[in-house]
């Protein structure tokens, strides 16, 4: 008789571990506030059929097929699901909805052919336009922000900022640059105002005041640093802001989360490209020097998370040429920093 040491896939998908998002895009989506109940089921129902993906052997196909059931029956309601949209939203709301409900056909057939690859590119795509449709049904800020910080700027949704940045003189060029440009390369960081709105709303007001233009970079094997020259006010000093899963409104202070005790942030510093502001020595988030985490498995716990996850502010990814990290050096520049969408999002 053969025992096997296999945990079950229950049990293996109920730990809080390995359900924190793995992907730029997965953790920007669950961070957005659930304000209709019908999408947030239909993307429950997703995720769920993602977590089981992940299961390395033996996948509970019968369970996938009954969570996309549930989503196409819940997709079918076409009331329910775009209820709260704007009517100005209304024709890119229904253009997604109609490409949800194809996803949702496709995704059922890939799973009754318990084909893998296809189910995990469907599954993607489904979430993918879900999440652009939660965007167009969230208004702001589900929670206020405490009376001692309503002074600061506060990003009260998504904004993308672009970085251009140069080589450095007699540097190694760019080798891998969607653009081609060997010595100039273009990186886009999504900020997310749901889960970090004062840090992701300092970082865009920095962006507008131009004091990331001409910021030479410093790197190391994690991260790479951004620390403008312009001095640091002490009126800019920012507190520790992070979003437990499961919350309903950010923590703020100098103390980070017990990761240890299953305390999860819902934008994780364990993710290629996240960005967050550094750490004062009396535990607050500085409110200009930024760095940008270059996760790396290998350099991580068992459980693959940062040994520093929960004890920095994560707000925003780099979602556009994140390739582009591994190959900046010391001395390399931002040339300019340009806030190219969300400025209607910024309250100062």
């Amino acid at each position: 008789m053969v025992f096997s040491n296999q945990p079950d896939a229950n049990a293996l998908l109920s730990s809080p571990k390995t359900q924190i998002p793995r992907t730029a895009e997965a953790a920007l989506r669950r961070s957005v506030p659930a304000f209709n109940s019908n999408v947030y089921e239909l993307q429950k129902n997703l995720e769920n059929i993602a977590y089981q993906l992940r299961i390395p052997q033996r996948k509970p196909w019968k369970d996938m097929q009954e969570y996309a059931s549930k989503a196409r029956d819940l997709a079918q309601d076409e009331n329910g699901v775009l209820e709260g949209v704007l009517p100005d939203d209304i024709q890119e709301a229904l253009d997604l909805l109609s490409g949800i409900q194809s996803d949702l056909n496709k995704l059922l057939k890939s799973i009754d052919i318990k084909d893998s690859d296809r189910t995990s590119i469907r599954v993607a795509n489904a979430l993918e336009r879900v999440g652009n449709l939660e965007l167009l049904q969230t208004p702001g800020l589900p929670y206020s922000i405490p009376a001692k910080y309503q002074s600061m700027p506060r990003l009260t949704g998504r904004a993308v900022v672009e970085l251009v940045i140069q080589k450095q003189k007699g540097a190694a060029p760019f080798y891998v640059n969607e653009s081609g440009d060997r010595e100039r390369a273009k990186i886009q960081i999504t900020l997310d105002g749901f889960g970090a709105p004062l840090s992701a709303g300092r970082f865009a007001k920095n962006v507008l005041n131009h004091i990331y233009d001409g910021t030479t970079l410093s790197v190391d094997d994690s991260s790479v640093f951004g620390n403008p020259k312009e001095p640091l006010d002490s009126a800019q000093i920012l507190p520790l802001e992070i979003l437990a899963r499961g919350d309903l409104e950010p923590t703020y202070g100098n103390s980070g989360l017990d990761v240890n005790s299953g305390e999860m942030p819902t934008l994780p510093l364990s993710i290629y490209g996240s960005v967050s502001m550094t750490r004062l020595d009396d535990g607050n988030s500085s409110g200009s020097d930024f760095f940008i985490f270059k996760y790396n498995r290998q350099q991580s716990g068992l459980s693959g998370l940062s040994f520093d996850e929960g004890r920095f502010g994560v707000f925003g990814y780099v979602t556009s040429n994140a390739n582009v990290l591994r190959q900046i050096d010391n001395g390399d520049i931002i040339v300019s920093a340009k806030l190219i969408s969300g400025i209607d999002k910024l309250r100062e």
